[in-house]
């Protein structure tokens, strides 16, 4: 959660310790303020191949270490949110694009495939 894979790259423990930090604050913040669902903005990366057809019975196969922490921060959310009335819904979106004032610095080949097929 909130972590790039640049981040993961360059530091795969500390992308790990701020994902999970992270995954705790908005747990706790999600109790405090009586929220009763929550949608997370995950990765399609999760599924490993997407050169394949990828639909809701697909299971997860994360190939890269990106995708893998994202499909650990899923798990650690929906942990710590069974002992609550929180309702969880997780979206494996293949892209979100936001502003950034870095974008020359942006070089993700082993993770944007442009030839994949989302079904």
């Amino acid at each position: 959660a909130g972590v790039t894979d640049e981040l993961v790259k360059e530091d795969i423990g500390f992308a790990s310790y701020k994902s999970n930090s992270f995954i705790k604050y908005l747990v706790r913040n999600l109790i405090l303020f009586n929220c009763r669902n929550i949608v997370y903005i995950s990765t399609i990366h999760l599924y490993g191949d997407l050169s394949r057809k990828i639909c809701q019975k697909t299971k997860p196969n994360p190939q890269s270490e990106y995708a893998k922490l994202h499909l650990i921060a899923e798990n650690n959310f929906q942990n710590l949110i069974k002992q609550t009335d929180i309702n969880f819904l997780s979206l494996r979106l293949p892209h979100v694009y936001g502003f950034s004032t870095e974008i020359n610095k942006i070089n993700r080949p082993d993770i944007i495939q442009f030839n994949s097929h989302y079904h």
